[in-house]
């Protein structure tokens, strides 16, 4: 209801109402506007519009359609304005003409009333144009580089000169671009300066600028870089008075015109110094020329001279033609074509040629020298002389001497015209010293690459102190670069330049000098302790040139020996002292001793909750007399939380990785805070003057027992550092309060424990016999517990597994012959499926491990080993003695179970790495199994009886299970030097006993037996499958029933009945489950390899274990596969199986054959 022209700019609501007036008239047509969006910012569209008539012929309306082209119009802007910009620099006659050209530029597209930019003049950035400005704002805003009270430019620690004010901010690349008044090309830009000058801290607003802009009313404020690399030019500044007048977007447009600037005013300005160091040397020629002018007017006034001096020439020239013919230095005269006049027998030798060969023949036409010709050429125009140095050159007419070195001069000779007539080439063959400087260059690139791969910091120095050369570790370690290091006094980089001087004149002194204790000083404050070895270095004479040093970080080796001096004193202290108040007192001189600290104390807590000072030192009555009774359960402050250990969100800048608060500048930290957060401090320590505050808590294991206070009216006295190290000390304080608290406990509960000693006798009796009671149970329990695990485990194996492989064969049978789409969705499942079991078969091992039922106690251990390294990443170094009898099965269990725990603890009590297991019998009859670990041990006359080191299976219940069957278990351990564990147990072997041999062995290492006969190449390989689970053996007779060389002969679900059938039927091959009831895979495997060698039997099983695989094989199987494996794999088993069978049967297996001639194949027994 609101008319069109409400929502045009008002520059275009003139073109809408002629558009609307052709509409009216009939006209359809497209044009281009900028009309307003709802948040009040501009766009251009595209309008489509057609009128529309009533019935009667008249004009009811129009129908328009808008489509956004403000992406297409900003960048024809910015083509039309970077056309534009580029025109105007290609016209521009030098700097001061583009910057005021830029200036008009920027000020019309920009549409800004002041524009200004600012060029590097020395060390300051003055306006190099201004328009816009008044006159007084840029008189007082001209210069950015701060003075002091000399009038003197104030520097930085680098030596740069200090930028004030936001300009020099963006010049210099200080910026934030997570602020939103920040770019990331590093421009500031403000559409209301007011508004972010009101929410800027005055402290900050002082720091950051001088705030001229606001205050001469410009509300919109840009400021933008103009940089070429590294190289800052100046700055391009935007003002106007009206806000608003930039976004992103706009801001954006002007960086990149301001880039396009910069490298035009850097090549501007390098024409211009080009240009005038050709002016310069245009005059300097000019006064040569006159000089030269001079000199001949001088030298025709002399004509007569010489003339009377033509027979003293005449015998020089002789003489010159005597040195010419006889000197050993090769010359030659050519003419101005390079034609040779003479060479002496020099430089022919030189070539190899004959002196009067040369006359008459080209020099280039000889020696071509592209290079060379051009030189001479311009020696000829110039009539300058020229000289070479070192210059390279291969003979053309004997390659063979390779490249040779020379130092050569071509001087022209002038006639009576000034023109050059002749030239004089002398030369000097340099070859061998060239080839000595290369040698002596690779020799130095070479010592160079040595100094820089040093991780320690190497550097050389003159005889008067000052450093020569130095390498990037040097550079590291001080914070400063290689060239404001070279040339610098190499003491002024330590914290004692005394001491470092003094080092220096004894090396000096001594030639040598070993492990010079010295702390380098970092830019940053941070320091680093060395031990510098240095030595002087030689000239071929002897004299001293330098001083060459080495220096190796000790800082941590430092920190370490007073860590351990400071332990030890502590450690000290607790021996010596007989009460908690005289340890902490001398536990606080020590801490403000080693930290430096002027004030030091310890809280700790009373029973009321309360944490007043038991010791300190430095604090002033009064601030005692503040802080001395803070409340755990009322105060709020730092110090509470880091006692209690809940810091808040105002507390994380000042919290330490260990959980430590610490203030290396109070003030600054409290000004960063809102009131609120303020609130949540007390700030007595601040008021007091403090400026380095560290609170550190006090605790024994979760028992919270007081804090360390630490404070000092200088700022950064303890460093980040020095708080872990009092981290590290606080357990021993705390170890030592407890201690102390525990002794006076134990002095008041002596007279009740005396007191309660007799009632304790008159329960003993009651107790020793529910002790046994106990111990009854605990046995129960254990078996009761594993009987469950492998019910649990049975269920999981028997019937979930056993379903999903059962699933999975079906799955194969079906990707057979089926669209790809399909065989892709089974593949899925396959996938699902396999995951599915591979869960299934983890959960079943850590329920029950199967080898523990199926196997020995070895191969139950020898699981467990790989199993601790898969899951926690435990490393068990198993050691089996050579022979272990079989044990019974609840000793077997309880073994397995106790190592097992055993193997727990050191993982999670011991923190261990490794262990070491070790199994072996004894002559006693005994099974004794050591666990051993390299934790930090205990004490063992500490272990609760309730849970040993932290529930479990639990050393006591470990312990009192052995003792039901006549076993036991010994502790060794000391804290800090490892624990070791002693299982022993009853060996119970029956008569006949099979005996497991060890890991290693010849039987361990043992494949199964030699395979016999194989059916005929065009017979089928007959198979019987025997599985306890239907669904499994279902899915494999299916599978296999789709091979064509594969026959399944028959089914069968327990071991027993394999056997017979196997007997019955004569297959070629047995697939055989592990487990199975009435009779076990394993041994159904032995009887067929014993009673049917001719049938060879592969064993499949759910787990993927190696021990049950060994055991497959030494029963006599072929193969051992997994269930959830790929089903190709047990296709490929049957026919490698059957290939390995000998080509002629054998009469067992011929007569296996005749009886099942009258037998269908198929056959089932389940």
């Amino acid at each position: 209801s609101r008319p069109w022209t409400d929502f045009v700019e008002e520059d275009g609501r003139a073109q809408s109402d002629s558009n609307l007036a052709r509409r009216r008239a009939g006209v359809r047509e497209s044009y281009e506007l900028r009309m307003i969006r709802k948040d009040g910012s501009p766009v251009w569209v595209s309008v489509s519009s057609a009128p529309i008539f009533d019935a009667d012929g008249r004009f009811a309306g129009s129908i328009s359609g808008l489509t956004d082209i403000s992406a297409r119009k900003r960048t024809e802007w910015e083509r039309e304005a970077m056309a534009e910009f580029l025109r105007m620099v290609n016209r521009s006659a030098g700097t001061d003409d583009l910057v005021r050209q830029a200036t008009v530029f920027f000020q019309e597209r920009a549409g800004c009333s002041a524009v200004g930019i600012r060029l590097k003049e020395g060390d300051d950035y003055p306006y190099r144009e201004a328009r816009g400005f008044p006159p007084e704002f840029v008189a007082m805003e001209n210069r950015l580089c701060a003075r002091d009270d000399r009038g003197e430019i104030l520097r930085g620690p680098t030596g740069d000169p200090v930028l004030e004010c936001m300009c020099g901010n963006v010049i210099l690349g200080r910026f934030d671009p997570s602020r939103p008044f920040f770019t990331a090309h590093g421009s500031f830009f403000a559409n209301s300066a007011t508004g972010l000058f009101s929410t800027t801290t005055e402290t900050d607003r002082l720091a950051r600028t001088r705030d001229r802009c606001d205050g001469e009313g410009y509300e919109s404020v840009a400021l933008i870089p103009l940089r070429v690399g590294e190289e800052r030019l100046g700055l391009l500044q935007l003002n106007d008075r009206r806000p608003g007048m930039f976004s992103p977007e706009t801001v954006g447009q002007w960086e990149h015109l301001a880039d396009h600037l910069a490298v035009a005013l850097a090549k501007s300005r390098a024409d211009e110094a080009l240009r005038k160091a050709n002016e310069e040397l245009e005059a300097r020629v000019r006064a040569r020329t006159a000089e030269l002018s001079e000199t001949v007017d001088t030298l025709r006034r002399e004509v007569s001279l010489r003339q009377e001096a033509e027979a003293a020439l005449a015998e020089r020239s002789r003489i010159l033609e005597a040195y010419f013919r006889h000197s050993a230095t090769p010359l030659v005269l050519l003419d101005r074509r390079f034609d040779f006049v003479r060479v002496n027998d020099a430089y022919a030798k030189a070539g190899g040629r004959d002196a009067a060969s040369f006359p008459g023949l080209n020099h280039f036409d000889l020696y071509p020298n592209a290079e060379n010709q051009a030189i001479f050429s311009d020696v000829v125009r110039t009539r300058v002389a020229y000289r070479a140095v070192a210059k390279p050159f291969v003979y053309p007419d004997h390659p063979e001497w390779g490249v040779t070195y020379w130092d050569w001069t071509l001087t022209p000779l002038l006639d009576q015209t000034g023109e050059v007539e002749f030239l004089v080439f002398a030369l000097e063959d340099v070859t061998q010293r060239t080839l000595a400087d290369q040698r002596v260059r690779a020799a130095s690139r070479y010592t160079r690459h040595l100094l820089e791969v040093s991780l320690d910091p190497l550097v050389t120095i003159s005889p008067d102190g000052k450093i020569t050369d130095v390498n990037e570790a040097t550079e590291q370690a001080t914070g400063v670069g290689r060239d404001r290091l070279v040339g610098s006094d190499f003491s002024d980089h330590f914290t004692e330049p005394g001491r470092a001087r003094e080092g220096y004149r004894e090396v000096l002194a001594r030639g040598l000098v070993r492990e010079y204790p010295l702390t380098i000083r970092h830019t940053s404050g941070r320091t680093m302790d060395v031990l510098f070895n240095a030595s002087v270095y030689r000239d071929e004479a002897g004299g001293v040139q330098g001083v060459f040093a080495a220096a190796r970080d000790v800082t941590r080796r430092n920190a370490a020996e007073r860590l351990q001096a400071m332990t030890g004193s502590l450690l000290a202290l607790f021996a010596e002292k007989s009460s908690r108040k005289e340890y902490l007192d001398s536990v606080v001189e020590v801490v403000r001793s080693w930290t430096g600290c002027r004030c030091v104390g310890i809280r700790v807590v009373d029973q009321e909750r309360n944490i007043p000072y038991e010791s300190f030192v430095g604090f002033a009555r009064e601030f005692w007399e503040l802080e001395n009774w803070l409340s755990l359960k009322t105060d709020a402050c730092a110090c509470i939380r880091v006692v209690l250990g809940t810091p808040e969100p105002q507390d994380l800048p000042a919290m330490t990785p260990g959980g430590s608060f610490h203030l290396s500048d109070s003030s600054t930290f409290l000004t960063c805070l809102g009131a609120e957060e303020r609130s949540r401090f007390r700030g007595n320590c601040i008021r007091a003057g403090f400026t380095t505050i560290a609170v550190l808590s006090i605790r024994y294991r979760d028992q919270t027992l007081g804090a360390l206070h630490l404070a000092d009216e200088r700022g950064g006295i303890l460093t980040a550092g020095s708080v872990e190290v009092l981290e590290s000390m606080c357990p021993l304080i705390a170890e030592a309060i407890h201690r102390f608290n525990v002794e006076e406990r134990l002095r008041v509960n002596y007279r009740a424990l005396q007191k309660s000693e007799a009632r304790l006798r008159e329960l003993n009796d009651a107790l020793a016999l529910r002790t046994d009671q106990l111990r009854a149970l605990a046995g129960e329990l254990t078996l009761a517990e594993q009987r469950e695990r492998r019910r649990m485990a049975r269920v999981l194996h028997d019937e979930l597994q056993q379903l999903l492989v059962g699933a999975k064969f079906r799955t194969a049978t079906l990707s057979r012959g089926v669209s790809p789409s399909i065989q892709r969705a089974i593949q899925e499942i396959e996938g699902l499926l396999d995951e599915a079991i591979a869960t299934s078969r983890s959960l079943t091992a850590e329920l029950s491990p199967p080898i523990l039922h199926e196997g020995s106690l070895v191969g139950g251990l020898e699981w467990l080993q790989r199993w601790m390294a898969q899951k926690h990443g435990l490393a068990v170094d198993l050691t089996v003695a050579k022979e272990i009898p079989a044990v019974p099965e609840d000793v077997k269990v309880l073994l397995f179970e106790s190592v097992r725990e055993l193997l727990f603890n050191a993982v999670k009590h011991a923190r261990a790495r490794s262990v070491a297991v070790d199994v072996r019998g004894t002559q006693g009859g005994e099974l004794w199994i050591a666990v051993s670990d390299s934790g930090p041990g205990f004490d063992p006359l500490k272990l609760s009886t309730a849970g040993g080191l932290g529930g479990g299976f639990g050393l006591f219940s470990i312990r009192e299970r052995l003792g039901l069957i006549g076993g036991g278990l010994k502790i060794e351990s000391t804290p800090g030097k490892g624990s070791r564990f002693v299982l022993n147990a009853p060996m119970v072997r029956e008569p006949g006993e099979p005996v497991t041999p060890a890991p290693g062995s010849a039987e361990y290492r043992a494949g199964g037996p030699a395979h016999a006969s194989v059916p005929a190449a065009h017979a089928r390989i007959r198979v019987l499958v025997a599985d306890d689970h239907q669904v499994m053996r279902e899915g494999l007779a299916r599978l296999l029933g789709q091979e064509p060389d594969i026959e399944v002969v028959g089914e069968a679900c327990d071991g027993e009945t394999a056997v017979e059938l196997a007997r019955q039927l004569g297959p070629h091959v047995v697939l055989m489950d592990l487990s199975m009831p009435r009779l076990g895979g394993i041994e159904a495997t032995r009887l067929i390899r014993q009673k049917l060698p001719e049938i060879q039997v592969i064993g499949l099983s759910m787990f993927d274990e190696d021990e049950l695989a060994q055991a497959m094989r030494e029963a006599g199987a072929y193969a051992y596969l997994a269930k959830s494996g790929p089903t190709e794999a047990v296709i490929e088993a049957i026919r490698l199986c059957a290939s390995r069978r000998e080509a002629t049967p054998s009469d067992s297996a011929a007569e296996a054959g005749a009886a099942r001639a009258d037998r269908p194949t198929g056959e089932r027994a389940c």
